[in-house]
């Protein structure tokens, strides 16, 4: 009975956390848009961010300082993305999807 209790207790604790950070949003942050030809990213804290949704970015130009919010995806299924940009490597932490940007 004791580890059925303890058990239970851990997966509530697990689920309250895991569903608490599911709801948080990221506040807007300065941001500078970087553009070459592998593709558009969002530069926050000195690391460039791939963006998915070039959309969300119409209007704003290459190094232009921006106020916005992103999260990470896993990949992009964008078709708006190309395929092959070029054959140069640009260090990125991974896919965003860019929920605000002003």
């Amino acid at each position: 009975m004791k580890k059925l209790t303890k058990i239970s207790a851990l997966l509530t604790v697990l689920s309250f956390m895991v569903f608490s950070c599911a709801g948080m949003k990221q506040k807007p942050a300065t941001m500078k848009m970087v553009t070459d030809c592998t593709g558009t990213y969002l530069r926050f804290n000195e690391k460039d961010y791939h963006v998915c949704n070039l959309d969300a970015l119409k209007g704003f130009v290459n190094d232009q300082v921006v106020e916005a919010s992103f999260s990470k995806v896993d990949a992009c299924k964008d078709p708006s993305q190309p395929d092959m940009v070029c054959m140069m490597y640009h260090e990125n932490e991974g896919w965003i999807h860019v929920n605000s940007i002003k």
